[in-house]
């Protein structure tokens, strides 16, 4: 019996898989490109391309479970 905290694991899948190939089209278009990083912390670089693939990650998650809490490497928490 499904409980509140149940979620549907096919569209989940179905979620994640779109997303990490969505992403991966980001990175994949950005790869040949000059890299402008920024420092993270030691031998810890972060790219334009880091940012903008996450939040794309992150607004395709959020669109489907709004009310998810979401843990991205480069911002963060998103309650």
């Amino acid at each position: 019996m499904p409980t509140s905290t149940s979620i549907d694991l096919d569209l989940a899948l179905h979620v994640a898989e779109g997303a990490a190939r969505a992403a991966g089209a980001i990175i994949r278009r950005d790869y040949y490109l000059p890299r402008n990083t920024r420092d993270k912390g030691v031998n810890d670089l972060v790219t334009a391309t880091d940012v903008a693939s996450e939040a794309l990650i992150v607004g395709m998650l959020r669109a489907v479970y709004p009310a998810h809490a979401i843990n991205g490497e480069e911002s963060g928490n998103h309650a």
